[in-house]
């Protein structure tokens, strides 16, 4: 920043230790001194609309997601008089449903690749339950009553589909269209593994490299795509 004759954005620039609990408890707040400026860590930090928290564990992020769907459904609710159904869908959908693709599974998907995926599932049900709530609403259904019209009526996917169709769109950039070169190494096609002709040597399936096989990268969104990937073969 000195050579390049810049100054840093004091209010634009935030610390956040990650870790466990106990390490950060033992740790404390810091402070960092950046050319005679000191920048205090923080509980949390918004970059670009993502909140992250010290431990990862999103549910700050996936709360924000929650209470700002919910406050936009709200308000675009007495529109469904004065709209017929078909447009009040389309804006609804254009305005509530896309809450849930924003730095949720899809534009964060390459940089958060190794966040576990249990942890994401944990709050799913929650984002599911908002969606299916309003369902009912423009579909004028019962809290008892089921509604399989969302799929084939109003053309929505729930938190858990939209998360399955980006991981597989992330899959086929990285296999198919190498638009993500520093993932290409990743994975490999199951052909190049197996020297013998079996079911699994099919150049459409892919395999992670053995060396991440072998460590907690299992529950990650790496080896859940890669078995979403083989499973539309």
């Amino acid at each position: 920043m000195k050579d390049n004759g810049m100054k840093l954005n004091i209010e634009k620039t935030h610390v956040i230790l990650l870790g466990n609990a106990s390490n950060i408890a033992k740790i404390g707040r810091i402070s960092i001194n950046i050319n005679g400026t000191l920048v205090q860590s923080s509980d949390k930090l918004t970059s670009l609309g993502l909140t992250i928290d010290p431990q990862l564990k999103w549910s700050h992020h996936i709360n924000n997601i929650s209470r700002n769907y919910h406050f936009v459904a709200k308000s675009l609710y007495p529109l469904k008089h004065l709209l017929s159904p078909q447009n009040f869908r389309k804006i609804f959908h254009a305005c509530a449903n896309s809450l849930l693709n924003y730095m949720s599974v899809r534009g964060q998907l390459p940089n958060l690749l190794f966040i576990y995926l249990n942890l994401l599932l944990l709050f799913i049900p929650k984002l599911e339950s908002n969606i299916r709530g309003s369902a009912r609403i423009i579909l004028k259904k019962s809290k008892s009553e089921p509604i399989f019209e969302i799929y084939n009526t109003l053309n929505w996917l729930l938190p858990l589909d939209i998360h399955t169709y980006f991981t597989i769109c992330f899959l086929y950039n990285v296999i198919v269209l190498n638009s993500y070169p520093f993932f290409q190494d990743l994975f490999k096609n199951r052909g190049d593994i197996h020297s013998h002709m079996t079911r699994a040597r099919n150049a459409t399936n892919c395999a992670l490299t053995s060396s991440l096989v072998m460590t907690t990268v299992k529950k990650s969104i790496a080896f859940k795509g890669s078995n979403l990937w083989n499973q539309m073969y």
